[in-house]
């Protein structure tokens, strides 16, 4: 029990808007556990993801679908030589698809590269990502970039709905980018995230809409990446009859990079013994 990491959300919930049409939830959550710390407040794309190391970096990016472009920003805590990034849906640098921040005389210039299953870089033959903006100061340093949606090489990864993962390599020393090897890439971290969100507008909700707030009150965290959490409340005695117009999930700021995804199940009725559960889910 001594590997358990043990973290309290008293705010985590998942907000029911509008009647729904059961008498009880399921909350479903699913955890992803590393070191996490805050970023300071700053002007970034809206879409967020984050992968964390001591010296720590963040990735944000924004979606414009009529200009079938994504809009990626950088930050990094003391650069030094440049940075090697990459989005796909495996956790492994060999055989991906990069992105190359190379530092030289304060002047960046990102490359467009792709690994083969040997971990040795390549550039692409068509140059994708457009730099647009690079601000560095002693404490850090951000790049903002641009990207096509629509890949048309091999080596490409395509951008597309789903969870992804983000990796990268921070570089510690000026390297010759024809002999590195992603093996020997120092100090390194991943995170999963889903970069694109569904381009649908927000529907007008009916008037006599009722809002109802479903918490977990407390989340213990395992030693282990994934956690799969369950909640299960019952509605008010005198909740009316109902069926949900929205649902959406509210996190606490700052556990943004904690909290995957939540769910929210209808359980069938006809049961009287209602069993109260919040824990870890299991297939019993």
């Amino acid at each position: 029990m001594a590997n358990r990491l043990f973290c309290s959300f008293p705010h985590l919930r998942v907000r029911e808007v509008g009647p729904i049409y059961f008498t009880m939830l399921a909350v479903f959550m699913i955890l992803l556990i590393g070191p996490y710390k805050a970023l300071p407040s700053r002007s970034r794309p809206p879409v967020s993801g984050a992968v964390r190391s001591p010296r720590f970096v963040q990735m944000s990016w924004n979606v414009s679908y009529p200009e079938k472009v994504i809009y990626f920003q950088i930050l990094i805590k003391d650069l030094k030589f440049g940075l090697i990034s990459e989005c796909r849906t495996r956790g492994e640098f060999a055989g991906a698809d990069l992105i190359v921040l190379s530092m030289k005389s304060f002047l960046c210039k990102p490359k467009d590269a792709w690994s083969d299953q040997q971990g040795r870089l390549h550039l692409d033959s068509q140059q994708d990502y457009e730099l647009l903006k690079a601000r560095q100061s002693p404490e850090d340093s951000t790049f903002s970039l641009k990207d096509h949606l629509s890949r048309v090489i091999q080596e490409d990864y395509t951008i597309e709905d789903g969870t992804v993962h983000v990796i990268y390599a921070l570089l510690e020393k000026p390297t010759q980018f024809f002999q590195l090897l992603t093996s020997s890439l120092p100090e390194s971290g991943t995170s999963e995230s889903s970069t694109l969100k569904p381009d649908i507008p927000i529907a007008q909700l009916p008037r006599d809409v009722i809002n109802l707030d479903v918490r977990a009150p407390w989340v213990l965290i395992p030693a282990q990446e994934t956690t799969y959490w369950c909640y299960i409340t019952e509605l008010p005695k005198d909740f009316p009859k109902h069926h949900i117009v929205m649902y959406e999930p509210v996190i606490t700021k700052g556990h943004e990079a904690i909290v995957h995804h939540i769910e929210v199940f209808q359980c069938d009725v006809g049961y009287q013994t209602i069993l109260a559960t919040v824990g870890p889910a299991t297939p019993k």
